[in-house]
């Protein structure tokens, strides 16, 4: 099994600097460290959350971050969802454009068998016309 050494990663949370270790690369954590900083930030922004302590103010980060999450698990399975309709309906189109492609090549063999008939018809009516012009020449 191919193991990743972790990245142990500096990044300022709420103010403060936090060593972070993970196996996922260093902008990834420093990612990661801003988006909590962002919802800190907008959590104290708030005049309502300054007088709540840490650990509430923190208790109420995670809802906003597990809110966050469960919107984006949803919008996933929503596409998720159409992606599959699309491949469906995909697979309908792509067996109708055989069945289409089969119907015109036997359309066109048809074609081609109706224009072979047809110069038959044309031949032998233009060998009954020249037989009657004959005919007609010896009446005379």
């Amino acid at each position: 099994m191919d193991e990743q050494a972790p990245n142990e990663v500096e990044v300022i949370i709420g103010g403060e600097v936090i060593r972070l270790r993970g196996t996922e690369s260093e902008e990834y954590i420093q990612r990661v460290g801003r988006y909590i900083d962002k919802k800190i930030q907008a959590l104290q922004k708030e005049k309502k959350s300054a007088s709540i302590n840490s650990m509430l103010r923190t208790l109420l980060v995670a809802v906003n971050i597990a809110d966050d999450l469960f919107h984006e698990t949803d919008r996933a399975d929503i596409a998720e969802k159409e992606l599959k309709r699309f491949m469906d309906e995909m697979g309908k189109l792509q067996e109708e454009n055989y069945m289409l492609k089969d119907k015109l090549r036997e359309t066109q063999l048809e074609l081609t068998s109706v224009r072979g008939e047809l110069a038959e018809y044309v031949e032998a009516f233009s060998q009954q016309e020249s037989f009657s012009r004959n005919v007609h020449k010896i009446k005379r």
